[in-house]
C-alpha cells in the first residue's frame, strides 16, 4: 500500500527510488551546511579575543538558530554588555539577522541556515 501511496503521489517507480532521492536531497544539504559552517567559521577568526565565545555560540546556532541576548549570555557565559557585543559582530558579519524589530528582547535568527530547510 504505501509503495502505491509514493508511486501515485511522488511519481517514483518504488520505495527504492524515493529513498535514493532523499539521500541524494540529505547529502546535498549536508554539503550546504558544512560550506556555511566553514565559511562562518573563517569570519570568527577575524573577531579576535572574542573568537572562542563565537565558536561556542555559532556551534550552538546548528542546533537552536534562534537566539536572544539573554540566550547568548547563557550560551557564553558571557555578561548582557559582552553578550550584545558578541551579537553585533555576528551581525555585522552578516551570520546573523535582527528579526523581531524591538528595542528589548530581540531575537536574531541564523538565517542562512534556517533557508536550507524552509523548501
Amino acid at each position: 500500500m504505501s509503495d502505491t501511496l509514493i508511486r501515485d503521489n511522488k511519481n517514483y517507480g518504488s520505495v527504492g527510488e524515493f529513498l535514493k532521492d532523499v539521500i541524494r536531497e540529505g547529502s546535498a544539504t549536508l554539503e550546504k551546511i558544512m560550506q556555511i559552517k566553514a565559511k562562518a567559521e573563517n569570519k570568527i577568526l577575524s573577531f579576535g579575543r572574542r573568537a572562542e565565545s563565537a565558536h561556542k555560540l555559532l556551534e550552538a546556532l546548528f542546533s537552536k538558530p534562534m537566539v536572544s541576548i539573554k540566550g547568548v549570555q547563557t550560551i557564553t557565559n558571557l555578561s548582557p554588555k559582552a553578550a550584545g557585543e558578541l551579537v553585533s559582530l555576528f551581525v555585522d558579519n552578516e551570520l546573523l539577522h535582527e528579526v523581531s524589530n524591538q528595542q528589548r528582547n530581540r531575537a536574531f535568527a541564523f538565517t542562512e541556515y534556517l533557508d536550507l530547510f524552509m523548501k
